[in-house]
């Protein structure tokens, strides 16, 4: 059976995400309803990921997959498992992009503020309620790029600014990801490259809009 602590952080992870709907359906400028739908996409997402995390916890132990199958509801999802869930959602993505059933820019809109707020509900929560020490840095840099995202959005175009703050938020994720043990993301010892590697995309993308834009 899954430990207390193991319920209590998915308890804690959940919550963080509900609070995060709950900042971009606050501090957003849009109608009810299109902020209903943003936030629809992006759980619809959400869903899918976690679904995509269980099956890469069951590539990862087929062998005890096979042989005993509700064996793995005891086995917590590792790291391996979130990257596989990583490369299955940016499959799913890129899917309904081409195939035109999601905007990329509003759901990239919508997800950074969500990402934003629930990382600090669920690391603040991770320092007060199961005393992880260590998060208290993070906690510190989040709430920095809160306070940073709020001013921003006043100032820029809301791609513009999440955009911003999604490649500050990366390279941070970086240096924190080198210079301390504490899970990086959501409870998981995310390698730094993982985040290198995203904010190469990120730059590809910005250098390729520009582009378009001359």
């Amino acid at each position: 059976m899954p430990s207390t602590t193991v319920l209590t952080s998915i308890g804690i992870l959940i919550v963080s995400f509900l609070i995060g709907f709950l900042f971009f359906y606050v501090t957003t400028d849009k109608p009810k309803d299109v902020k209903k739908k943003l936030l629809e996409n992006v759980l619809s997402l959400l869903i899918n990921f976690v679904i995509f995390i269980w099956v890469g916890k069951i590539l990862v132990n087929s062998k005890i997959f096979f042989q005993d199958p509700l064996a793995i509801l005891a086995y917590p999802s590792n790291t391996v498992a979130f990257y596989v869930a990583t490369a299955f959602i940016a499959i799913n993505v890129t899917y309904h992009l081409v195939r035109n059933k999601l905007n990329g820019m509003d759901v990239f809109n919508t997800f950074v503020p969500v990402l934003l707020s629930a990382s600090f509900i669920f690391n603040f929560a991770q320092l007060v309620i199961i005393g992880y020490q260590k998060a208290w840095i993070y906690v510190v840099f989040l709430a920095i790029l809160l306070v940073f995202y709020l001013f921003i959005k006043e100032k820029a175009t809301s791609h513009l600014a999440n955009l911003t703050i999604f490649v500050v938020w990366l390279i941070g994720q970086f240096i924190l990801s080198v210079t301390s043990s504490f899970p990086s993301l959501f409870g998981y010892n995310v390698h730094a490259l993982f985040f290198i590697s995203l904010l190469i995309l990120v730059l590809i993308y910005i250098v390729y809009s520009n582009k378009r834009k001359v």
